[in-house]
């Protein structure tokens, strides 16, 4: 089962979004994150993604995957697989200097 989500960010420099969603127990699948409504395509678009509440949006050390890349499209499209059913939450941050803190 492939998710897809769809993230809108209003005209800011940062922004933070949870969603959640649940299947059965034993299932790997995938997540897509889109991003639409970037400000411009300068530096860089940070993710990070958590199993639950625990650490969001803040804990780098309780994030399952986190990554920066370069804006190079709108909207932005990242896709993470082989993730175990359960609760997500996912950090979105638009760094415009392109520094990855």
């Amino acid at each position: 089962m492939k998710m897809s989500l769809r993230i809108s960010v209003p005209l800011i420099v940062a922004t933070s979004l949870i969603f959640a969603c649940s299947a059965k127990a034993d299932y790997k699948g995938g997540l897509t994150v889109v991003v639409d409504g970037l400000q411009n395509q300068k530096g860089l678009l940070c993710i990070k993604l958590f199993s639950g509440s625990q650490g969001f949006p803040n804990g780098n050390e309780k994030a399952v995957k986190q990554e920066c890349v370069k804006i190079t499209e709108a909207p932005m499209k990242l896709s993470y697989g082989n993730l175990s059913a359960g609760s997500y939450a996912i950090a979105v941050f638009h760094d415009q200097n392109a520094i990855a803190n």
